[in-house]
């Protein structure tokens, strides 16, 4: 059948075809050079490191070992910009997705009077900047003391995001025959969501958190303005450049990099099939 499909291209297909399939392996083969450079030069010497060589002469993974000892920020050491990393990418996800999830569904299946105007102020704050308010939002951070505090988690309340227009899509093509088979039964407006919408929902909502905590976790600008003295891993290492150059410990920031890697590959490890998979919407087909 394949073969079948494959004859029907025409010349000029399968010369588009070729060009697109080299390039992208090509690029494929640039990112993974990357990778595969990194991982080498976190087990060289510091005087391999410097002299340039591809292959190190020594597999040194005491490196990462070292890491544990030597990367450090201050006071913060390698475990605690982890543990930091861990309780903000996990905490912002959890708590932002809690509260867009209750608004898109309440947007995407009620109606009520301002339900437009919510809808329009959602739109504006997705595409409108926000660059100008860093001023203003900086002052309101400190003032409140959420500034070196796990209350900047507090930040990610907010429930008009653009994953809030995806879960409103998701929720206003799922069935509301079980919702309202449920509020026959007695079932209250939590009950019907908790456990009858948002189960529906959780392929979508898993990858929201994936993506997410992704972004959480590799952002490195929102911990230096607001966490300076509670750093996370990847501004620990942002940070920690200097040092490295200065010490000759470039081999142990790399195994730093590497090991902010391992939480990343994990979750793609596991949740790469679910993502990709296609997902019927909904529990009630036709």
């Amino acid at each position: 059948m394949k073969k079948r499909l494959f004859e029907k291209r025409t010349k000029t297909d399968r010369i588009i075809f070729a060009v697109v399939f080299c390039f992208f392996l090509l690029y494929s083969f640039t990112l993974l050079y990357s990778f595969v450079w990194g991982f080498l030069s976190s087990l060289k010497t510091s005087l391999e490191f410097y002299e340039g060589g591809f292959w190190p002469s020594q597999w040194l993974f005491s490196n990462y070992a070292l890491a544990f000892d030597r990367l450090q920020v201050g006071r913060t050491t390698l475990a605690a910009m982890i543990w930091n990393s861990v309780w903000f990418s996990v905490g912002s996800m959890v708590i932002s997705l809690f509260f867009t999830t209750l608004t898109a569904y309440i947007l995407s299946k009620y109606q009520f009077r301002g339900r437009k105007v919510l809808e329009i102020v959602l739109m504006l704050v997705i595409f409108l900047p926000v660059y100008g308010s860093f001023a203003s939002t900086y002052k309101f951070y400190h003032e409140a003391k959420m500034v070196n505090s796990y209350l900047i988690l507090l930040s990610a309340t907010g429930g008009f995001s653009f994953n809030t227009m995806l879960l409103m899509s998701y929720f206003s093509n799922i069935s509301s025959a079980y919702a309202e088979a449920a509020q026959i039964d007695g079932a209250g407006h939590f009950q019907v969501f908790y456990k009858i919408m948002l189960p529906q929902a959780m392929p979508l909502v898993s990858t929201l958190f994936l993506i997410g905590f992704i972004g959480k976790w590799n952002d490195y600008m929102t911990p230096i303005l607001y966490l300076d003295k509670m750093p996370t891993l990847a501004t620990g290492l942002f940070r920690f450049q200097e040092t490295a150059e200065l010490m000759g410990l470039m081999p142990v920031l790399f195994a730093g990099l590497f090991i902010a890697l391992i939480p990343i590959i994990i979750l793609f490890i596991f949740l790469a099939k679910p993502m990709m998979n296609s997902v019927n919407v909904g529990g009630i087909k036709g």
